[in-house]
């Protein structure tokens, strides 16, 4: 492991004294709050602030930077050499809120609070003093679902109590209850932070007027950050009793549509209206939630006057809309026409059943893992894209539980037993009085397998009251059904007794006891054959919470045959079992807790078969979809995956595997897990056996890695020996530029010298494994010989070497740098020649193929230097049996000639290669004669018209724009490596070292290929790539098919590009041995001059500047073999910001690429899916009309001034699209009327009806048409 300070800082002075320079101090330029945030912990910034609040030690200093308008920062200076100055300004004025305040610290955090701390603080300078920003209105439950985008920011919270306060404040955390029941934790400080200690705490509602602060005990394991958000009071006038406002109470309100309408009773409370004041406000739907609710409130709602701490009650309908869809829901609205300012939004819901127990079907057409991921996009997603419903954090999850999910007026029962537990539902700590009953909490899934964290380990969902003797019996044992007479024992209760019982109850009241097999828990899991079953009234819901789980976090589940143990009793439980009125109420109380997600399995009993129609009871699976490694990869930290990939090398704990997803065809990751690495020694996995792995991603030091440190982490072999990937051949220049698209892979990299140091053999370990190499091409690069490595001890070789082996990378700050090559293994460093005029050179290679059965395993191969010798010679068995090979003559038709043993045609030469596919590896060791270039330091390798197959006989790679260079500054069509999938390779050709041959299209018409000898100067390479490429802009679509690549087409602008063929497009290889392969057609203008051969583009480029641009696209994928994936990148560089659409052209469904990244399309009968790419302009004039209601997101989104809206429709429709604010009013309409059918576009510009401009943060826009909802959220900064 290499050490932290000799490489970083040492090469840093080296560097310095080698340029001759000083190295002085120099001022650092600021950047926004909201970016340094970004930036996160250990990045040092400068950032300009106004103070919000300022105390003793402490400070916050906001911005109009972040999500909501604003970001901030806490500034702390308890000690440290800025310390005693920051306190002084505190306390005689100098910081105060309105102080205008710039910073420059290193960023830390404390219990996930963001600040500057103590030392960290370099320089601060006081620029002024103003007025503190205006504070932000926010509601509770905003306020726990997004604490992170108000973190230290200044906010204003209505009608709050502290119903657990009474007296003087002491130091500790109070319960801040809002009028929805929604709660929330009030900090007081220590003395040294807030001057509320000894203060009276008010006994009657009040306004928070104060910062935000964080204090996240949940640890490293915890997947989301809004956990732990507190209100942080500074000064008594934080807390404002004399602060007026009226809100509606409890958060949701229950109506039943028996019978037509559907009639609900909800309260509105005024809070410290003065005594002759009074407040006449009005209730009304702000909008239904999704599509196909109710109609809304008939009579357009109520209005009623309120006064002083009055509450009223309002008697509200809403009108059915005659269709059976069971639940739906509006949300309310609270207004007053002449005191708006008094009243608190914050969303209030009116749930509307069908009927007590609320049955739909849901998704129909899906099922299997397609239904799985419709459910768990719509029912178990937060709104940051992570698994599950936003949570309300343990504790208060509990408190939540039994005061409101499960209390029945005062009474709560467990649900395995039906034991009894007084709990007021005004209890002050309802989790405390529970207990004094004997009732405890318990995870339907257990927590041991899986929700051992949050967000999971608070979901309400997999919660429920039990009697501590049953949970405790329960371990962490699956559901099953249990025969009576192996019972061992029974647990029920007589009121508020329990009882447990190994003697099987009488008949009349057996169905009123939960079984247990295996009660002593044993080992504690299922292996020791223990089970357990639910009373009867309760196997049902159960049931249902369990399959919740298992959908709403697959990545969670810690054991999946766990899971498949019960499936069948679970789908058998839900049939027999069904919803009931009471469970249908919890599900809606939960729901209303937890950001409106219902548990589905509870809305329609269908799901419990069709969404594991693809997994068998006992059968195999795995705890989540498998993702190509690449998509894994660019997940966050503390996320699991489930990736395969074949298994390459191992360093430690640290296994690498890879697959071909990535955009060099390959991808791979590190796997740390001691128990895979004692099963490599003990040689239970080899090297080329395919493993399937699920674990959480973690970075050590920018190398990304499936760590078992983090989570559980699986593994299993699904395929024995496939094969060994090829190493890749890549120059220094490609690896320093372009470490990150390497990381983990196998990689191969020739001409290299090493600076020995002063050593005669290898150290290694720590930093003196590290040494410096050079390419041709005078690029250097860090060898690594890690500790353990065969090479510890060996002697250093001089002169040039072959390295082959993996990429790894350390890197303490930079996540773009520190890659480096790691010789593992003996072999992986090989004397070799430069192929510029030595006599020979030592070949010792090997390739592995794909499937024999399939055309992907066939690769593209060939041999170095001046060889002259069959290809029979260098292969066992025969040909047609045992191997196969064709060549590529460049004919228009017929133009893969088989093997042949007559003639030269199958003899490897310089530059020549062939398609081959084999059943055992192709290995050839040998001593070749090395080319010799010519007196002008070239060589020419012979090309024929058309596509070539072509090798690079030097002993190391040459930089592409060299050979371009050397050929007369022609542009050249690029290189195209096979590995299963085609991948474009334009940046340097490989050498034939590693046995790799490519695919090249002689555009030119050229005789031969000019190769130089050794590379320009590195620095002209990278001038003249800066040139040709610089200033491109490319959208790169790949597809995937059952997690493999498959192929990618790029489109883009180019300076000097036109709308015609020319040298900008870039043509596809042949697809004869490729899967689904995405291609663009010739213009016709181009099509019949350019021959039959060459009639599909990988590439097509145009000019830049233009306000809209069409691009179509042909996806060809065999039928039946399930769906394609098409995923987008470069969209950050790409097209300006312009709108991106993928138009499905057959049906019309059109995909927002800059809003979802990947599209799944499943191929039609033909094998060819016509498919085009709308940018811009050309969004809205495409032809043809969708075949569904589409609404954009909105672009650009953040936005400043305007921003544009796009909706599409597949005939004429009534169409209202209007703009909400966060408490749900309606601001602004955008449209109203009739529309016909095709694309439309809105242009909002950030002002509400009166034509005012509208303060920064959030909005919702809602489309309705016909009978269709759509939304989108759009984020103003200002």
């Amino acid at each position: 492991m290499t050490s932290s300070f000799p490489l970083r800082d040492i090469a840093f002075f080296v560097l310095a004294a080698l340029l001759a320079i000083p190295l002085p101090a120099q001022a650092q330029s600021s950047v926004s709050i909201a970016e340094a945030r970004d930036r996160g912990v250990g990045a040092t910034v400068t950032v300009e602030g106004t103070v919000t609040r300022a105390y003793g030690s402490y400070a916050r200093l906001q911005d109009e930077s972040g999500a909501t308008g604003a970001s901030a920062l806490m500034i702390r200076q308890t000690d440290g050499a800025q310390s005693e100055a920051f306190q002084n300004d505190i306390e005689n004025g100098d910081i105060q809120p309105g102080t205008r305040l710039r910073v420059t610290g290193t960023l830390s955090t404390f219990y996930g609070l963001l600040q500057i701390n103590e030392d960290d603080l370099e320089s601060y300078s006081v620029d002024g003093q103003g007025d503190a920003p205006a504070p932000q209105a926010v509601t509770l439950p905003k306020l726990i679902t997004g604490g992170e985008d108000y973190e230290s920011e200044l906010v204003r919270v209505k009608a709050l109590r502290l119903p657990e306060a009474s007296g003087s404040f002491e130091e500790g955390n109070y319960d801040a209850v809002g009028p929805s029941g929604a709660t929330v934790t009030l900090r007081v400080q220590g003395s040294d932070e807030t001057a509320l200690g000894g203060t009276e705490a008010p006994g009657e509602a009040f306004t928070y007027t104060g910062v935000v602060g964080q204090f996240n005990q949940s640890g490293p394991e915890q997947a989301l950050p809004n956990i732990g958000y507190q209100l942080i009071p500074v000064r008594p006038g934080d807390l404002d009793t004399g602060a007026q406002s009226v809100a509606l109470r409890g958060g949701y309100a229950l109506a039943y549509e028996t019978g037509g309408d559907a009639s609900a009773e909800v309260r509105v409370s005024a809070f410290g209206l003065e005594e002759d004041r009074e407040v006449t406000v009005s209730a009304s739907d702000s909008g239904t939630a999704s599509a196909g609710d109710v109609s809304g409130l008939g009579g357009g709602g109520q209005t009623l006057t309120l006064s002083g701490d009055g509450t009223k009650t309002l008697s509200l309908t809403a009108e059915s809309d005659g269709d059976v869809e069971g639940i739906e829901r509006l949300e309310l609205d609270l207004s007053s026409s002449g005191d708006s300012d008094l009243v608190e939004g914050g969303r209030f819901t009116l749930w509307i059943l069908d009927d007590p127990t609320a049955q739909a079907t849901l998704y129909p057409d899906l099922d299997g893992a397609a239904l799985r991921r419709q459910l768990r996009e719509d029912f178990a997603t937060d709104a940051d894209g992570q698994p599950g419903p936003p949570t309300l954090g343990y504790d208060r999850a509990r408190d939540s539980l039994y005061a409101t999910v499960f209390n029945d007026g005062g009474t709560v029962r467990g649900f395995y037993t039906g034991l009894e537990a007084s709990v007021p539902e005004s209890a002050d700590d309802a989790s405390e009085a529970a207990g004094d009953d004997d009732l405890n909490t318990e995870h339907l899934w257990p927590r041991s397998e899986g929700p051992e964290f949050e967000p999971s380990l608070s979901n309400l969902h997999i919660l429920a009251p039990a009697w501590s003797e049953a949970n405790s019996a329960r371990c962490n044992y699956p559901y099953a059904e249990i025969d009576d007479s192996s019972t061992e024992q029974w647990y029920g209760a007589d009121g508020s007794e329990g009882i447990s019982q190994s003697d099987a109850p009488g008949e009349p009241e057996r169905d009123e006891y939960s079984e247990a097999l295996g009660a002593s828990c044993g080992g504690g899991g299922p292996e020791d054959g223990g089970r357990f079953e639910p009373r009867e009234g309760r196997e049902g819901n159960a049931a249902r919470k369990a399959l919740y789980f298992r959908l709403a976090y697959p990545d969670r589940v810690s054991d999946f045959d766990f899971f498949e143990t019960q499936l069948g009793a679970l789908q058998a439980w839900n049939e027999q079992d069904p919803v009931t009125a009471a469970e249908q109420r919890r599900n809606v109380r939960i729901a209303s807790n937890q950001g409106d997600q219902l548990n589905p399995f509870q809305l329609d009993s269908s799901l419990a078969e069709r969404a594991f129609s693809d997994i068998t009871d006992g059968g195999g699976g795995g705890p989540g979809e498998v993702v190509p490694i690449a998509e894994g990869r660019a997940q966050a930290d503390g996320t699991r995956v489930t990736v395969e990939g074949v298994f390459t090398r191992i360093e430690g704990s640290n296994a690498r595997i890879q697959d071909p997803s990535g955009p060099t065809g390959a991808s791979g990751i590190v796997v740390r897990s001691d128990t895979l690495e004692m099963n490599i020694e003990d040689g239970e996995v080899e090297k080329g056996d395919r493993l399937r792995v699920t674990g959480t991603l973690d970075s050590y030091n920018q190398l990304k890695q499936i760590n078992a440190g983090q989570g559980p982490l699986s593994f299993e072999i699904v395929e024995e020996d496939a094969g060994l990937p090829d190493a890749q051949n890549v120059s220094v220049a490609q690896f320093v530029e372009n470490g990150e698209d390497y990381e983990s892979e196998l990689v191969r990299v020739g001409g290299l010298t090493i600076d020995p140091d002063g050593d005669d053999t290898f150290q290694s370990g720590g930093s003196e494994g590290n040494y410096t190499v050079t390419g041709p091409d005078g690029n250097t690069v860090t060898l690594r010989i890690p500790g353990g490595s065969f090479y510890g001890g060996e002697p250093i070789p001089e002169g040039e070497v072959t390295f082959e082996g993996v990429a790894g990378q350390f890197s303490f700050d930079d996540p773009d740098s520190g890659y480096q090559l790691l010789a593992i293994e003996e072999g992986a460093l090989t004397s070799g020649d430069d192929g510029g005029g030595d006599e020979t050179l030592s070949v010792d290679l090997s390739r592995s193929f794909g499937n024999p059965d399939q055309p992907g395993g066939y690769r593209l191969v060939a041999l170095p230097g001046d060889v002259d010798r069959p290809l029979a010679e260098t292969i066992d068995g025969t040909a047609g049996d045992a191997w196969q090979a064709y060549w590529d003559d460049g004919s228009e038709e017929d133009f893969f000639v088989p093997w042949s043993e007559e003639g030269e045609t199958f003899d490897f030469r310089p530059g020549r290669g062939f398609w081959l596919i084999s059943e055992d590896p192709w290995t050839v060791s040998a001593e070749i004669p090395a080319v010799a270039p010519g007196e002008d330091g070239t060589y020419a390798i012979a090309l024929h018209e058309g596509w070539n197959i072509i090798s690079n006989p030097l002993a190391q790679s040459v930089d592409w724009g060299a050979v371009e260079s050397a050929n007369g500054d022609v542009t050249l069509q690029p290189l195209w490596r096979f590995s299963g999938s085609f991948s474009m390779v334009d940046e340097s050709f490989p050498s034939a070292t590693g046995g790799e041959a490519f695919y090249f299209l002689n555009s030119e018409g050229l005789d031969e290929l000019v190769l130089p000898a050794s590379d320009a100067p590195a620095a002209a390479q990278a001038a003249r790539g800066e040139d040709a490429q610089g200033r491109e802009q490319t959208l790169v679509l790949t597809t995937y098919r059952d997690g493999q690549r498959t192929s990618a087409a790029r489109v883009g602008t180019a300076p000097g590009a036109t709308d015609a063929l020319d040298a900008h497009d870039v043509y596809a290889p042949p697809a004869r041995f490729a899967g689904a392969s995405l291609r663009l057609p010739l213009p016709s203008s181009a099509a019949s001059s350019q021959g039959e051969r060459p009639r599909r583009l990988a590439g097509e480029r145009r000019a830049p500047g233009q306000e809209g641009y069409a691009f179509d696209l042909v996806l060809n994928a065999a039928p039946g073999e399930g769906a394609v994936t098409v995923r987008a990148g470069g969209l950050a560089d790409a097209f300006d910001g312009q709108p991106v659409r993928l138009v499905e052209a057959g049906t019309g469904d059109a995909h927002d690429l800059r809003a979802k990244r990947s599209v799944e399309i499943t191929p039609g009968q033909s094998g060819e899916t016509r498919l085009r790419v709308l940018v811009g302009q050309a969004v809205g004039e495409a032809a043809g009309l969708p075949e569904k209601v589409t609404l954009g997101a909105g672009y650009p989104n953040p936005f400043r001034d305007e921003v544009t809206l796009e909706y599409a429709l597949p005939e004429e429709k009534k169409v209202r699209v209007a703009v909400y604010d966060l408490l749900g009013r309606r601001v602004r309409t955008l449209a109203d009327g009739r529309r016909e059918a095709g694309s439309h576009t809105i242009t909002w510009e950030g002002r509400s009806h009166g034509g005012e401009p509208l303060a920064s943060g959030v909005y919702f826009v809602r489309m309705r048409a016909g009978d269709v909802t759509r939304s989108a959220k759009l984020v103003r900064v200002q």
